[in-house]
Parts: C-alpha cells; sequence; structure tokens
C-alpha cells in the first residue's frame, strides 16, 4: 500500500543507542539523480515517511540537536 503504480516509498524510525526513539529528527533525503530534497520530521515515535518517490537512488541524512548528524548513501528506491 506504500507504492502506486510508478513510484515507491521509505519509512523508518529513528533510535538512539539504547533503541529509545527519537523525536523531531530532521531527515532529509536527496535524490542522486535529480539532487531534489525532500524533507521530513520524526514524530513522538521517531517514525518518518516519504511516499510517492520516483524510483532511483537516494542520500538521507538525519540530524537533531544534541546528537551526531548521520548520512546514509546509495538508498535505492524500487517499484
Amino acid at each position: 500500500m506504500a507504492q502506486s503504480a510508478g513510484t515507491g516509498a521509505l519509512a523508518g524510525t529513528v533510535t538512539d543507542p539504547s533503541g529509545a526513539a527519537v523525536p523531531n529528527v530532521t531527515v532529509t533525503l536527496t535524490s542522486a539523480d535529480t539532487n531534489q530534497a525532500r524533507t521530513a520530521t520524526t514524530g513522538s515515535d521517531g517514525a518518518y515517511k516519504f511516499t510517492l518517490l520516483p524510483p532511483g537512488t537516494y542520500r538521507v541524512r538525519f540530524a537533531a540537536p544534541g546528537f551526531k548528524t548521520s548520512d546514509v548513501g546509495g538508498v535505492v528506491i524500487n517499484v
């Protein structure tokens, strides 16, 4: 249900090293193909979701005050 005919989705939960959910994390998803970026903020449960994503390779950046910024490259979205 997270996909439509020509798009995909990416969802996840941000946790700290102890496994506790981290709210208010800025999650930035950037297309490696077009360099277009989308931003979401985690909820109180640490969850985020991007929908209607064109297939391709993306880079995801997680940033929150008091935490080290983390980048994850090579995230592939398929239909």
